[in-house]
């Protein structure tokens, strides 16, 4: 029966998203387009297009051509990889709707696991696993150019991860940490999560150490050591492992010492004017937020706009620069915090209620009232259920708000586009539905005597 349901929960997430797939649109691309025809479309255009003529180039020659460095500086493999293994099935002529079906069959495989992971009672069980497709599907409708950006594979691959690390084993533990490490691979903010979460799985590794070598001072066989800890250890572990292997590559081919360097962009937003973005063809820095540190300190703005503004679109900067802007960017929220929260906060309520497709100005309809109602009322049951789980000393709780929180904190500092903003609602929903109130986890046998 166990079996059973779980096959039938995932069935209906897979058949229910291809079927929003199918039958919705997002922006101009429609589910019959192959690669040439979306690349028509944006001639000289958005993200999407680097993303598959990237994928060309991979297909036809690999990694190593010096025309991908630019794009392998800004961006993670895994999305350009996945175009270019659909062109070398020459499927490329069918491209969305291949991906439409690989992506209804990652969310299949999520809700199922989710289902079996989730110890609610069986009504609540239900209710709180739809929300999670829910969340998906609503930001796969904020979404312009829908499965051809990488957001709503990493935030699959991200909460699949969640789901297996609350199945509290080592096995499923292991696995999570190979389908976070698949997000970081698809996006880079879910690096970030990895890092966080191995230097978080190495503190719980020396509790393991210490604890082992006291009781064997003590004589007593049985190490005592949670089952949780283990799962932390090996989640975060095998995670940032998996992690190696294309920071080598960056190392070697590019001289890239970090994962993303976008960041470079981030900053250099943040001290462009709104009369520069618009003179400059970058309107929507400023509108959605990019430009946030103008907004709340005009003159240190002006001043480095200043000594920027020759520098071209974004500003090229070197590591010293960007270090200057971060400084400069901190110490204005230093100085106006409260004018920073509120920006924050605006930009990040209006992407959740209008999306992509309007500017800051726009009027939210009644669907974006209930987009807001949704998005409201997951993070703050997520966040009283996980924090209630922490106080009574839950150290899974504990790694599922350090996932959160830093999928999130990622995204504070630059522009707030739908897509951004509404992974944590999914994460969200991820982890309410398998989060768990009990004080610990069970305590691992030894089989170290």
């Amino acid at each position: 029966m166990g079996i059973r349901g779980n096959l039938s929960a995932g069935c209906i997430g897979a058949g229910s998203t291809l079927a929003v797939l199918l039958l919705t649109t997002a922006g101009p691309v429609e589910v019959s387009d192959g690669v040439a025809s979306v690349i028509a479309k944006y001639p000289a255009g958005p993200d999407i297009n680097s993303y598959l003529t990237a994928g060309q180039t991979i297909a036809n020659s690999g990694f190593r051509v010096d025309s991908l460095d630019w794009f392998f500086e800004l961006w993670p493999p895994a999305l350009p990889t996945l175009h270019a293994m659909v062109i070398r099935l020459a499927l490329g002529d069918h491209l969305v709707l291949v991906e439409s079906v690989l992506l209804s069959l990652l969310i299949g495989t999520l809700v199922s696991i989710l289902w079996s992971t989730s110890s609610w009672r069986y009504p609540l069980r239900i209710a709180l696993v739809s929300c999670v497709p829910i969340a998906i599907y609503i930001g796969i409708g904020l979404d312009r150019y829908r499965l051809l950006h990488t957001d709503v594979w990493a935030v699959a691959c991200a909460s699949i991860a969640v789901g297996l690390l609350w199945r509290r084993n080592v096995r499923d533990a292991l696995l999570g940490g190979l389908a976070l490490a698949a997000a970081a691979y698809f996006r880079a903010s879910y690096a970030a999560v990895a890092y966080a979460i191995a230097i978080t799985s190495i503190i719980f590794l020396t509790y393991v150490i210490i604890r082992i070598f006291v009781r064997r001072l003590q004589r007593k066989r049985n190490p005592g050591v949670n089952a949780d800890a283990l799962s932390i250890i090996a989640f975060g572990l095998v995670a940032f492992a998996c992690l190696l292997p294309w920071h080598a590559f960056l190392h070697l081919e590019n001289g890239q010492d970090k994962w993303s360097n976008a960041d470079a962009v981030t900053w250099s937003h943040v001290w462009m004017t709104d009369d520069y973005t618009a003179s400059v063809g970058g309107d929507w820095v400023s509108d959605l937020g990019g430009n946030w540190a103008c907004e709340i300190d005009a003159p240190m703005c002006s001043q480095v706009l200043k000594e920027e503004v020759d520098k071209g679109f974004p500003f090229r900067a070197t590591p010293a620069t960007v270090k200057r802007w971060r400084e400069l960017a901190a110490t204005a929220v230093v100085h106006h915090p409260l004018r920073f929260a509120r920006n924050r906060i605006g930009y990040w309520l209006n992407a959740v209620q209008i999306g992509n497709t309007g500017t800051f100005s726009a009027t939210p309809d009644g669907f974006g009232l209930l987009r807001l109602l949704f998005t409201l009322t997951m993070l703050v049951a997520w966040l009283t259920t996980t924090l209630r789980s922490c106080f009574r000393r839950n150290p899974l709780a504990f790694i599922t708000l350090i996932f959160v929180g830093v999928a999130t904190g990622t995204n504070v500092f630059q522009h707030l586009e739908a897509r951004y903003v509404w992974a944590p609602v999914v994460l969200a929903a991820a982890g309410l539905s398998v989060v768990r109130i009990a004080k610990t986890g069970s305590e691992m046998p030894s089989h170290l005597d």
